[in-house]
């Protein structure tokens, strides 16, 4: 008989012990149980604390991108100002087209664009 798929509204509390299994080890070592139950929620509090951690370093990456590409549009408008509009397009497209590259390259690296 195949196992049944993990529920992903269990979570972690499919780590508990059955209930006859905890009851044996409360017996010999009184506390067991609770110990087990804080010791989940320390690791659901952590899972939480990296999962706002990932986001805010995500977004803090796209702010520096976006302030990597109007740093560029800057420099080319400032070649453009100065009369080589040619070298000014060089350095746009080609930062632009590196910043952009670094993004792509993040996603497909992960496979995905959730947080592992």
């Amino acid at each position: 008989m195949p196992s049944p798929a993990p529920n992903p509204d269990i979570g972690a509390w499919d780590r508990l012990p059955a209930v006859e299994q905890a009851e044996r080890w409360e017996q010999v070592v009184p506390g067991s149980a609770a110990r087990m139950v804080r010791q989940i929620e320390a690791d659901l509090a952590h899972q939480r604390r990296l999962a706002t951690l990932q986001m805010v370093l995500q977004a803090i990456g796209s702010l520096i991108g976006a302030g990597a590409v109007v740093a560029y549009v800057w420099i080319a408008k400032s070649y453009l100002d100065h009369g080589e509009a040619t070298a000014g397009a060089g350095i746009l497209g080609s930062g632009a087209v590196g910043v952009a590259g670094i993004f792509v390259g993040r996603k497909i690296g992960r496979g995905t664009d959730t947080p592992p």
